[in-house]
């Protein structure tokens, strides 16, 4: 899928999320304060890593990326929830030290994301975060969510897993909560090679348009499904949203 097949309109933006660095071998979090999530913005003509999730400080790891498309601000955010034991403290961003945003730094992120509020039409945050192989968020996935919503953002979405997981609306808060896997080496199971991109349209700073592509990996690529095969993948990531704190529509 390629950016210039979104339509964009004057007062309207359309943007790709995939999972890459943040569904890779070298996750942040996982082995090294390294990798960032990377959202292609149609229009632009660029894809950039969200500014934040590291930084040589708090004050860069947990500043957005803000763009302008379409007449509107869209502020991207990043931070983990995953942290080798033992690591938290000194892999964590401080004021003088360098590191990752984290959600266990729960009032520096929540600060984040209303400071992004007051610049941006549309606020994003993508989180590294979830249990490997679970197709379910768990309970620390699902109160982060309720928090940032509460504290303005548009869109959660995030990748870990190594599975799609469920995604619908919280308010009128969009959540992703698992990308899956992207280009990813261990394809031979179902669950790790099932993949796709998400595109999201907003208008006014809410999201007013969703749409699946579903792909399936092979030889470590995604190839996108067409016909009954792209069907049945969408029909199979709707019904994650079961075991979610998720709806179908916005309310």
């Amino acid at each position: 899928m390629t950016a210039r097949k979104v339509p964009l309109w004057a007062r309207s933006a359309a943007f790709l999320i995939v999972a890459t660095l943040a569904a890779a071998a070298c996750q942040g979090g996982d082995h090294r304060p390294a990798a960032t999530p990377t959202a292609a913005v149609p229009g632009t003509g660029r894809v950039n890593p969200t500014q934040g999730q590291s930084g040589r400080d708090a004050a860069q790891a947990y500043a957005p990326w803000v763009v302008r498309v379409g007449g509107q601000r869209i502020a991207i955010l990043g931070a983990t929830q995953v942290l080798e034991p033992g690591l938290q403290a000194s892999w964590t961003a401080g004021p003088s030290k360098p590191g990752l945003a984290a959600t266990h730094e729960e009032r520096r992120l929540l600060a984040a994301v209303r400071r992004a509020r007051a610049l941006a039409d549309t606020v994003v945050v993508y989180l590294h975060w979830g249990e490997e192989g679970n197709p379910c968020p768990t309970g620390s996935q699902r109160q982060i969510a309720h928090l940032l919503a509460r504290a303005g953002a548009d869109i959660v979405v995030g990748s870990h897993a190594h599975t799609l997981q469920g995604s619908g609306w919280l308010g009128k808060t969009y959540v992703a909560y698992g990308l899956g896997n992207f280009y990813w080496w261990n394809w031979f199971s179902a669950s790790n090679r099932t993949t796709g991109v998400l595109t999201l349209t907003v208008a006014n700073g809410r999201v007013t348009h969703t749409a699946w592509t579903p792909a399936v990996i092979r030889q470590g690529a995604p190839i996108p499904l067409v016909g009954t095969p792209a069907t049945l993948a969408r029909s199979r990531l709707a019904a994650l949203r079961s075991c979610t704190n998720l709806s179908a529509t916005p309310s």
